[in-house]
């Protein structure tokens, strides 16, 4: 009897020995591919794991997207073609692609109160904040803020509630310039998902953007850092499952000095200035404790991306308000230091 038990239990842990094996045999086949690069005029990283490497068709899907979808400056893009027929009577016919993208973009900026604008190209060329910052536009010492005149007759090109989309075609009003550098990262992330098999797991970061692939091989959760707007190190880390889509929107992250002012990228549509400046000529009281940066969890890149840039210009209160509408979690750092947020996947360092 006791030999049967015996005999019995090496069984089962013979079987079990199987079982484990057969589960973990596929990572152990798996290898690392790491790569980085430069695409969609900022760093592309990939650290995956799997069977196969993915990332020269990574890099190619980031590419194609910017050269025949999304870059205003190459002429054949969707976009571009799509503002060379401002004040065309005519319109312009969308693909079914560029007719949804534009429309959630419409959505998000109804709902933020026009926080969220992508019809913002001329203001953003005027200011050229990316080009002086990388020397592209020259010496950063040579920058200058554009006048209030200059900045008002940009801001007469804008408005995305001056924007028509009829019967599958997009009517712009003279002048106007469609700049989709604040969903670009995120909507490329809602296409790599697409593309990733079940056997790849790691992160794919796109500039301020982020996405978690799979599971991790150990089952912990990804770690994704919240960068300290103030000095060097993280403020915070996103802990997170799979396939989850964070990004982050901050004055810090690409900016020129002039008369001991940090005038950044991101944009408020109703002043012209970049959002939550201090001592500009636009503060003001009520301005005086602002955000610094914005961190937003999603299952849609594309909502992660356009809502930390609207959550950024629209301040704490509208922007907690504003990212539960859409079932996001946020995490806000103040100018003060302090933060603020809104979910459960955030740890403060």
């Amino acid at each position: 009897m006791k030999k049967n038990t015996l005999i019995a239990a090496v069984s089962v842990l013979i079987l079990l020995g199987m079982i484990t094996v057969l589960y973990y045999l596929p990572r152990w086949q798996n290898k690392t591919y790491n790569q980085t690069a430069f695409v969609m005029g900022t760093v592309f990283s990939f650290s995956l794991e799997g069977k196969e490497d993915p990332t020269s068709e990574l890099l190619q899907l980031g590419n194609s997207l910017e050269k025949d979808t999304l870059s205003r400056r190459v002429k054949d893009s969707e976009i571009a073609q799509i503002n060379a027929s401002a004040g065309d009577e005519n319109g312009y016919p969308l693909s079914e692609e560029m007719e949804e993208l534009l429309t959630t973009c419409f959505d998000i900026s109804k709902k933020s109160e026009g926080a969220f604008d992508i019809t913002l190209g001329a203001l953003i060329s005027l200011w050229d904040i990316d080009g002086w910052a990388s020397g592209e536009r020259g010496d950063a010492k040579d920058f200058r803020p554009p006048s209030k005149a200059d900045i008002s007759s940009a801001l007469e090109c804008c408005g995305y509630e001056k924007v028509r989309i009829e019967n599958h075609r997009i009517y712009l009003p003279e002048g106007m310039i469609i700049d989709l550098g604040a969903v670009g990262k995120g909507l490329y992330l809602d296409k790599c998902r697409g593309e990733l098999s079940g056997n790849i797991n790691g992160i794919v970061s796109a500039g301020g953007s982020i996405l978690t692939v799979g599971e991790k091989g150990d089952g912990s959760d990804w770690k994704v850092g919240i960068t300290n707007p103030f000095e060097d190190g993280l403020y915070a880390t996103a802990v997170l499952g799979s396939d989850k889509c964070v990004s982050t929107s901050g004055n810090y992250e690409r900016f020129v000095e002039y008369e001991g002012v940090d005038y950044h990228h991101i944009l408020d549509p109703k002043t012209g200035y970049p959002a939550w400046i201090k001592d500009s000529e636009e503060d003001s009281d009520d301005q005086k404790v602002g955000v610094a940066s914005v961190t937003i969890v999603s299952d849609s890149g594309l909502l992660s991306d356009a809502l930390s840039t609207a959550c950024f210009v629209l301040g704490e209160e509208k922007a907690l308000e504003l990212s539960a509408e859409y079932g996001a979690e946020i995490f806000i750092i103040r100018t003060d230091g302090s933060s603020a947020t809104e979910g459960n996947h955030f740890l403060i360092k």
